[in-house]
């Protein structure tokens, strides 16, 4: 549940996104504490609406434990990923495309230094929140129970996927609120979020896994 109080405003389209959002309940609270870091109202407004349309959608999905927030909102919410600004608005932009549930791989390509490798990182930790709310991680894939799941940083040589991607991702993911090892220890079982091994590996990737 929500405990902001309503927001005093003349708005009836923000009370209403949070009334929906208080009866979603769950990481709903997020979107709304995300909502603040916008000061234009039309742009307060655009981000609600896709965010609570995302949010519905996953409520009417068995798949999850929780239903889980968008792209956008898991790498700003202060409770979660905690990196607002950490990406450049265009590369958010397509965060939100490449992370819309309609795509299972994808090719980033552009010059040295236009974020592709910092939105691949951020894409491969939201793929894991995903895991984390769902019921089940090995049914969706059609997987055995017993099976791991495994995500694997591959590069040129090991130490590029050390180096350039895994200690990146180790960063990100030991910094944010949601995947740290003390909360996790706090949380009842049910809730605490479900993690997959993570490796790097080189060309020849089955002799350098570390």
């Amino acid at each position: 549940m929500l405990h902001t109080k309503p927001p005093r405003t003349p708005s009836d389209a923000l009370r209403a996104a949070f009334v929906i959002l208080q009866g979603i309940g769950g990481h709903a609270e997020h979107v709304w504490e995300c909502s603040k870091f916008y000061e234009d109202f039309a742009e307060k407004l655009a981000y609600l609406t896709r965010s609570i349309a995302w949010l519905k959608a996953k409520t009417k999905e068995k798949t999850w434990r929780v239903p889980p927030v968008d792209f956008e909102t898991f790498c700003n919410a202060p409770r979660l990923l905690n990196k607002h600004g950490s990406l450049w608005a265009a590369v958010l932009a397509e965060g939100r495309k490449l992370n819309n549930g309609h795509y299972v791989e994808a090719l980033l390509t552009g010059g040295i230094g236009v974020g592709k490798t910092h939105l691949a990182i951020y894409t491969q930790t939201y793929q894991i929140y995903l895991m984390s709310c769902m019921v089940s991680t090995h049914e969706p894939f059609g997987l055995d129970p017993a099976s791991d799941i495994v995500t694997v940083f591959q590069s040129i040589n090991k130490n590029l996927a050390l180096s350039v991607d895994y200690r990146a991702f180790r960063t990100i993911v030991s910094e944010s609120p949601y995947f740290a090892v003390n909360r996790r220890r706090r949380l009842p079982p049910d809730r605490r979020p479900k993690l997959t091994p993570v490796l790097a590996g080189g060309g020849a990737f089955r002799h350098e896994l570390c």
